[in-house]
């Protein structure tokens, strides 16, 4: 075991950052030095000094970085990297997390893939209900091809444009229509 005193945790900080290019490496040492003082009850093993050195897997840099690659329009293909952005940013320190001035752009992608997922949600429990429908349409379907039309009629618009057999339950409100006339 070795006594670690603050220029020790100092120079093991800065040749992490140094490898790893964090272009602020004293903002963990403030996390290290307030939970090690030059007690002896604070010798740690070269494992420990591994563990609590390092300055976790991303830099605050890294981490600005990975949210400012986000496209401008987010889409559903996009969910693993939102997800891996924040996966990083909550891997920083408090201290770090600070310094990374595009945490809005982050939040943002996560409200707009919650979103669609809501969205593909709604479309695909009235994609479900058309794709119930019976394929040869009586009268004693009426009240089904109804619910869905109801259904599909409470989507909003970009809800609407995510269910793929509208064509079905058109077909089905036509054959209802010809029952009905004749």
């Amino acid at each position: 075991a070795i006594m670690l005193n603050s220029l020790l945790i100092l120079e093991m900080l800065l040749m992490r950052s140094i490898e790893k290019k964090v272009t602020r490496p004293i903002l963990h040492l403030t996390d290290v030095l307030e939970k090690y003082t030059e007690t002896e009850e604070n010798v740690l093993d070269s494992e420990n000094v591994k563990q609590e050195c390092q300055p976790y897997r991303y830099g605050y840099g890294e981490v600005s970085t990975l949210i400012a690659d986000l496209p401008d329009d987010i889409t559903l293909d996009d969910k693993d990297a939102v997800e891996e952005a924040r996966a990083a940013y909550d891997s920083l320190t408090e201290s770090q997390q600070a310094f990374v001035e595009n945490l809005d752009v982050l939040e943002h992608a996560e409200a707009v893939i919650a979103k669609l997922e809501a969205d593909k949600a709604a479309a695909d429990a009235v994609t479900a209900m058309i794709a119930a429908l019976p394929k040869k349409i009586t009268l004693n379907d009426k009240e089904a091809v109804e619910a869905a039309r109801t259904a599909y009629d409470n989507l909003t618009y970009d809800q609407q444009a995510l269910v793929t057999n509208l064509e079905v339950l058109e077909a089905a409100e036509d054959v209802i229509a010809e029952l009905e006339y004749d």
